[in-house]
Parts: structure tokens; sequence; C-alpha cells
């Protein structure tokens, strides 16, 4: 039950935002959510001890997150990598020589930064083209409501087991369940956002979203069992932590920015 008060919570508040919050805000508020994402994944990464080099990995990612946001010029995004690299070693590798497991972690410490300061950044890169309304909510609505039908129809009728060893949980039946959703979902946005939009496109696009998200949802998988744990933080009950109900917006929405850039 607290998975479902707090799933429809979040997704009040993420309406009202995308329809009344201006495009800095948003981007501000996704700076934010980068940090509180970084600190999640630096506990899991670095579990024992480290705060200091924690909070150094979630600054970096906000400001990485902030330089893809704000437009910054490619030198900077340059200098930017260069600093991550630099700071990673610095903090990490003296204590890596012959130590397997902190070379592991000084890898993952410099990974974690880049894979969340530039995919939040790309979320928030959406507010910039045209129509940007139309496709955050397609992009949030059939992540999400294909996440919905993936657990609705894998709990009625999921019997054939799609990746038993990453995700236990999830079907071949929730995947259809989840396809089937989404493209509803995309019909219902191009109703209401843009009715011109073509709709063979608009249903297709609402497919492939919801297929990254499942990709998306499987490598937060991976990264969890590789690391031993069940959640990535008890930020939102029922849910786990951010990056839990993050983990396929990282990739879906990147995917759609892209589209955007190839469309006419």
């Amino acid at each position: 039950m607290a998975r479902w008060i707090t799933g429809i919570l979040l997704t009040l508040v993420a309406i009202a935002l995308l329809l009344v919050a201006d495009i800095y805000l948003l981007k501000c508020l996704l700076v934010l959510l980068s940090v509180v994402a970084s600190l999640e994944l630096l506990n899991v990464i670095m579990r024992f001890g480290g705060t200091g080099k924690k909070l150094v990995g979630a600054a970096l990612t906000g400001l990485g997150s902030w330089l893809v946001l704000f437009d910054a010029p490619l030198v900077r995004l340059h200098m930017f990598v260069y600093a991550v690299l630099a700071i990673g070693f610095i903090l990490e590798f003296p204590g890596s020589v012959n130590n397997s497991t902190k070379i592991k972690q000084t890898a993952f410490f410099v990974f974690g930064i880049f894979y969340l300061a530039f995919l939040f950044g790309l979320i928030g890169k959406l507010c910039d083209v045209p129509h940007y309304r139309f496709w955050l909510f397609l992009t949030l609505a059939c992540t999400h409501l294909g996440d919905t039908g993936a657990y609705i129809v894998g709990r009625l009728v999921g019997k054939h087991k799609m990746a038993p060893t990453l995700s236990p949980g999830k079907t071949m039946e929730g995947l259809a369940g989840a396809l089937v959703f989404s493209a509803f979902a995309a019909y219902g946005v191009r109703m209401i956002f843009w009715p011109t939009f073509d709709l063979v496109l608009v249903i297709v696009l609402g497919i492939l979203i919801s297929l990254v998200g499942v990709i998306g949802d499987l490598c937060e998988s991976l990264l969890k069992r590789g690391f031993g744990v069940k959640d990535m933080g008890n930020m939102i009950p029922g849910h786990g932590g951010l990056l839990d109900r993050f983990d396929s917006l990282l990739f879906t929405a990147p995917l759609v920015y892209f589209i955007t850039q190839l469309l006419p």
C-alpha cells in the first residue's frame, strides 16, 4: 500500500511541477536530484567510511549536471572530465596499489559521477526543445505507466521469466503489458499536448521508450546485484531510493532527447 500511495503522490507532484514551474526551476531541481542520487550511489560503492569523498563526488556530479543543463561550452565539459578523473585518482588511488578492491572502487567512483551527471543533465535538456512539455510528459508517462503495466500484468499472468538472474520478478508477460500501457500513454499524451503529432510515430516512440526503460531497470539491477544490495537507498517509502525511481528514466529521457534532435 505504501508503494501505491507514494507513487500517486510523486506523480501528482511531478505533474504539478511540469505544468507550473519554469524551465530554470526544473533544471535546478534536476541538479539537486543528481546530487542526492550521487550520494545514494556512492554510499553503495563506498559502504564503509569515506564521507568526505562521497560529498566531493556528489558535488562533482551536481557540477557536471549543471554544465550539461545550462549549455556550458565544450571546453568546460572537457575540463570537468579531466577534473573528475584527477580528483577520483587523487582521492582513491593512493590506497589502490596491490589492492584490487580499491582499484574497482576508484573506477566506480569516477563512473558514478559521469553516469549521473550526464544522464540527469540530459533529462533537463528536454526543456530546451520545442513543445518541451509534450516531450517531458511523453517520457514520464511512457516510462512510469510502462513500469506500472509490467507490474500489474506480471503479477496477474506472469509465468515466463525474462531475466531470472538479474531480476527474478520480471516476466515476458509483464514486458508485453509494459509495451501496451506505454502505447496507450503515448496516445493520451499526444491527444492532450500535441494532437497533430503523427499518431503512428508517437505509438512507436511509446513502445521504444518502454523497451529502453526496461533496459535501464535491468542495468540498475545489475549494479545492485554486483554490490549486494536490494535497494539503492530508503528515501522513498515503498520504492527504495531516488535511484530506484529514476533507473528507467535515466535511460529513456536521453533517448527521447536524441530523438528530438533527429526529427525535422
